[in-house]
């Protein structure tokens, strides 16, 4: 709910596709949420108008998806670390740092990779 309006503005769509948990997973509420609006405001950030926003939880694990341009690949390796600048996609700033710190936190697993259908694909696991 708190993306809607933003969404709404940028003319993006929002898919969210959340499975059923089988076993509980348990995770600090407060950083769960971080983690996830991290992930999303940088989503809607590289996505052009008319573009989709894809957030998809399958248990313990996350992945969202941007319909931006990607992320060049000598660059994937470096957009965790804090103020990264990339020749061709800007700064990274301090979302996708704090991100990774809170995944770790909880003794999860993030990375990120160019999806195949475009755009940037981030996924984070977590110890359930």
């Amino acid at each position: 709910s708190v993306f809607r309006s933003v969404i709404e503005r940028a003319g993006l769509t929002l898919l969210i596709d959340c499975q059923p948990v089988g076993e509980p997973v348990y995770v600090d509420r407060p950083m769960w949420e971080k983690i996830v609006f991290n992930l999303l405001s940088n989503a809607l950030r590289y996505s052009p108008s008319g573009g989709v926003v894809r957030l998809m939880y399958d248990g313990a694990t996350v992945s969202v998806t941007d319909s931006g341009p990607g992320i060049p690949p000598e660059s994937l390796p470096h957009i965790f670390e804090r103020f990264y600048k990339s020749s061709d996609s800007g700064g990274m700033g301090l979302g996708l740092s704090i991100a990774k710190y809170l995944v770790q936190a909880h003794g999860g697993t993030i990375r990120a990779e160019n999806a195949a259908e475009g755009g940037t694909r981030i996924v984070f696991s977590l110890v359930k």
